[in-house]
This record gives structure tokens, C-alpha cells and sequence, in this order.
């Protein structure tokens, strides 16, 4: 069953819900990723590594205290 709405990347009437990506998206905003510049995307390593920094920091300071 197709479901069927307004793109949520450009906003065009009749776009298709893509169930794997979990939002509707019209054919062009799904084959380019969208109209609008979007930032720059974040980086699974990068976001691993700053949590495993800041949690070992955390672990430290709470060390100190006890």
C-alpha cells in the first residue's frame, strides 16, 4: 500500500512514503537527496570517538571525587 503526501525534503504534493527511510519523498528529492544544501553530514567515527572521549573524561572526574 502506497501512501501518498507532500515531499518532506522540497514540499511537492504526491510524494511516495519510502518506509526505509522513514519519510515521503517525491522521485527527485529520493534520487538526489533533496533540493536545499544541507550541512555537512556527521561522521559515525567521528561522533564515536568524541563520546568515547567525553565518557572517559566523565569517568575520571567522577573517580576524583569518591
Amino acid at each position: 500500500m502506497d501512501s501518498y503526501d507532500d515531499c518532506d525534503a522540497c514540499g511537492i504534493p504526491h510524494a511516495k512514503w519510502r518506509a526505509v527511510l522513514g519519510m515521503t519523498l517525491c522521485g527527485r528529492c529520493e534520487r538526489t537527496g533533496g533540493t536545499e544544501a544541507a550541512p555537512d553530514p556527521v561522521l559515525l567515527g567521528e561522533v564515536l570517538a568524541t563520546t568515547a572521549a567525553h565518557l572517559s573524561l566523565a569517568g575520571r572526574l567522577l573517580d576524583s571525587q569518591i
